[in-house]
């Protein structure tokens, strides 16, 4: 089947990195798949493409978003179209991206159209409906964002179920000038009524949120697929040639922290987990911390804990550090399906993370530990309580990566989707 993906960029965090995923999978089974982005980049593969730009201003708003200058992508905008700069004052999510008209256009000739994260300053909403009636359209979305008034993650309250309004998040992610998230929501809910699409989540706890939220009327069907992962790419390794390879000692107890964006991702918690260290410190374990990830994290040396910073890094790279880990901490304010969690455990390597979103469907008592979110004092205990038992390590990180190669495969990710949309084409 002709099968056309959209998403923000072929490189980026999770939601970006499941679309690249499955584009190389599905045109490995076969199929005529294609992916368009609106910021490509790094080496693009087969059949990733740039939506056509709507004109040379909107050419310039991407070189600008490559060169890192969003400001002036902002501004190019607004010299475009004044009503940009209305909506920001206004409150109004920034649907004004005309480039959207020519994936309409291209939609016709593809059996399925697959959106992805749909935010990110690159998709007019508002074409949804018009995209629907060019060919069947899957929506998978990543996070909570096509249920709310502007954010991808309420973090705390469901005024997203009530109609938003009095958001006391305005900052959180994309971000609003002003409280607009009542008439935003308003609008979403005009959209959908307009519509009628199937929707794939990874998470039971996404499938919850989306089936009470203003899209529900709107959905033929909802599909809970997990991610998945590669699983030749992250395997058990040998601990012992991976440490070498990164210069660590053989004998020091080696725990992997992931944070894409670090501090300025605000669903991520790194305060938390710099509290739980700072409690570990006190201790008499000896414990080394690699944070991949995060660009700004500072290097700590303490008596008894050593911190280390790997910065951004490179896909490529993450396996190894995760073959030499002993244990994958992973501490977040809101999570929908974190890859970094399913590819720790298809490493071999035990998990304690936050009990927040779709974390609870991804590790099990055999494979990891459970904590509620900002509570330091319970992950350091947590960590404590594996650090000091290395048998039950050892049975867990065996049952780790029989688990991700049972459930976490991307091979099975692809080949559910498909089957579903041979369903669905029926």
């Amino acid at each position: 089947m002709r099968i056309l993906q959209v998403s923000r960029s072929n490189l980026g965090g999770g939601a970006e990195q499941v679309a690249t995923n499955l584009h190389a999978a599905y045109r490995r089974l076969g199929h005529e798949a294609e992916l368009d982005v609106d910021l490509p980049a790094g080496r693009r593969r087969d059949g990733i493409a740039q939506i056509k730009a709507s004109s040379w201003l909107d050419e310039t708003r991407r070189f600008a978003l490559r060169r890192g200058w969003p400001r002036t992508a902002r501004v190019l905008r607004m010299a475009g179209n004044p009503n940009v700069a209305l909506d920001a004052l206004r409150g109004r999510e920034d649907f004004r991206f005309p480039a959207t008209r020519n994936l309409v256009q291209r939609a016709v000739s593809f059996d399925i159209a697959q959106l992805h994260n749909l935010h990110g300053g690159y998709f007019d909403l508002r074409l949804l409906p018009a995209l629907a009636r060019s060919t069947t359209v899957v929506l998978s979305p990543h996070d909570m964002w096509l249920a709310t008034g502007h954010c991808a993650h309420s973090i705390d309250g469901d005024r997203w179920c009530h109609g938003c309004g009095s958001c006391p998040h305005l900052r959180t992610y994309p971000a609003l000038l002003r409280d607009g998230t009542a008439e935003n929501l308003r609008i979403k809910a005009e959209i959908y009524r307009d519509v009628r699409v199937h929707v794939a989540v990874p998470s039971h706890w996404l499938a919850s949120v989306i089936e009470r939220s203003v899209l529900a009327p709107s959905i033929r069907e909802l599909k809970v697929i997990p991610n998945g992962i590669d699983l030749d790419l992250f395997a058990p390794g040998h601990r012992d040639e991976s440490r070498r390879l990164l210069a660590i000692d053989p004998e020091e107890f080696l725990i992997v922290h992931t944070s894409q964006g670090g501090r300025s991702n605000e669903f991520k918690d790194i305060e938390t987990f710099e509290q739980a260290l700072d409690i570990l410190a006190d201790g008499d374990r000896k414990l080394t911390v690699l944070l991949l990830g995060d660009p700004n994290a500072s290097v700590r040396v303490t008596r008894r804990v050593t911190v280390r910073s790997v910065g951004r890094c490179a896909p490529g790279d993450v396996p190894g550090y995760l073959q030499a880990a002993d244990l994958y901490v992973h501490v977040s304010k809101a999570e929908t399906f974190p890859l970094a969690i399913l590819e720790a455990l298809a490493c071999g390597v035990p998990v304690v993370a936050t009990a927040v979103g779709g974390i609870p469907e991804q590790i099990t008592p055999r494979t990891g530990l459970l904590v509620e979110p900002r509570e330091p004092r319970q992950l350091a205990r947590a960590i404590c309580e594996l650090v000091d038992d290395r048998s039950r390590r050892r049975l867990m990180a065996i049952a780790a990566a029989e688990d991700a190669r049972e459930r976490f495969g991307l091979d099975r990710q692809a080949t559910t989707y498909l089957g579903w949309f041979t369903e669905i084409l029926a």
